[in-house]
């Protein structure tokens, strides 16, 4: 789902985790504008941990909700691989999270700009002092 025409070779590569197809392409698009090179979309659970598993990533977005569960197994996986990453959820549910992942960076949906601008400037900052 990478718009190479957009794709920056010296940015951060991003894994997205949302089974949403459009909101995915639309937060592909906001990131690609914010500098990063690559972006490897996720649209399941399974997905997202094969990619975590073969990929080295410099920051993650995760939809909270995915796969009528949560992604919370591939908040471990990416907090096992020292990736820095945000949640993102349209219900308020963090206080329902496991207190570990409570302090997590986390992003509302729908999605605004300004919102992703934050998170992304938050996470590229942490990644780049790995």
């Amino acid at each position: 789902m990478t718009n190479k025409n957009r794709r920056r070779p010296d940015g951060p590569s991003v894994l997205v985790v949302e089974d949403h197809a459009l909101i995915a392409l639309d937060l592909e698009a906001i990131l690609l504008e914010l500098g990063a090179a690559e972006v490897l979309v996720a649209n399941s659970v399974d997905k997202a941990l094969q990619l975590v598993a073969t990929h080295v990533f410099d920051a993650a977005l995760v939809d909270i909700r995915i796969d009528r569960g949560t992604s919370l197994d591939v908040a471990v996986a990416l907090r096992e691989k020292g990736v820095p990453f945000a949640f993102a959820s349209g219900y308020a549910i963090a206080e329902a999270f496991p207190a570990e992942f409570q302090t997590h960076l986390m992003i509302e949906k729908p999605y605004a700009e300004r919102d992703v601008s934050a998170v992304w400037r938050a996470l590229t900052s942490t990644s780049s002092t790995r």
